[in-house]
Order: C-alpha cells, then sequence, then structure tokens
C-alpha cells in the first residue's frame, strides 16, 4: 500500500475512533464530567455507573445499561432528560439535581433508554 493511502487509512481510522458516538457507553468506574451526569446501575449512587457530559446525548443505551439505572448524579451547570423510549421518544422527565433512587422518583426506576445531558438552561 503506497504511503499516502496509509495515511489516509489511518486518518480515517482515527477520525472514526475519535467520533465514535456517545452511545458506545459501557459500564465501568471513569472519569466524572465537570459538567454533566453520571448515571448509577445502583440506589445511592453505587455500583458501576457511566457518565455523559454536558452537549452529548445517548440515543439508545445499550441492552445492558438499559433499563438498569437507579441513581443518577448531575455535575457542573448541567440538566438532563431522560426519556423510557429509546431515540428520545416516550415519556421524559427533566432532572437537575442529583437523583439518589430512581424507585422513588415516580417510577423511574430501571425505565431509562436514552438521555440527553446540556448545559443548564437548555430548551427541550
Amino acid at each position: 500500500m503506497p504511503t499516502t493511502q496509509k495515511f489516509g487509512f489511518f486518518a480515517v481510522l482515527s477520525f472514526l475512533a475519535l467520533s465514535a458516538p456517545a452511545d458506545a457507553q459501557v459500564w465501568g468506574n471513569g472519569p466524572i464530567p465537570r459538567e454533566g451526569a453520571c448515571f448509577y446501575r445502583d440506589a445511592n449512587y453505587k455500583g458501576q455507573y457511566f457518565c455523559v457530559p454536558a452537549g452529548q446525548s445517548l440515543n439508545n443505551l445499550p441492552r445492558s445499561m438499559r433499563d438498569n439505572i437507579s441513581s443518577i448524579r448531575v455535575t457542573g451547570r448541567a440538566d438532563v432528560v431522560v426519556f423510557d423510549g429509546p431515540s428520545f421518544r416516550g415519556q421524559a422527565r427533566r432532572v437537575d439535581d442529583d437523583v439518589k433512587n430512581l424507585s422513588r422518583a415516580g417510577g423511574w426506576k430501571e425505565a431509562i433508554s436514552s438521555v440527553r445531558v446540556e448545559r443548564e438552561g437548555f430548551d427541550q
């Protein structure tokens, strides 16, 4: 493969790796964003979690995460909208503060399939 083609191939691969969709989330214990939200498997912010920085959305949570969120911690100046359906459909709930136990928050425990995380004060 000529050098130019190799460079182009690696440039495309690098671009794809850096622009991977937010839907490629996995449970873990990664870094917590300054502005955004972290979604915990267990109540009281316990267990594995994944975080989403402000300005990102998860159109369709992976099967291992969908309907498995039990608490939400909001960081910085972020607003979160959670949906019980994929692609931001179904019932929605706006969250602008920590939710320690979603089972006490109107039946939202294990009912989240997609999320939007924006800077505080965004319009839906």
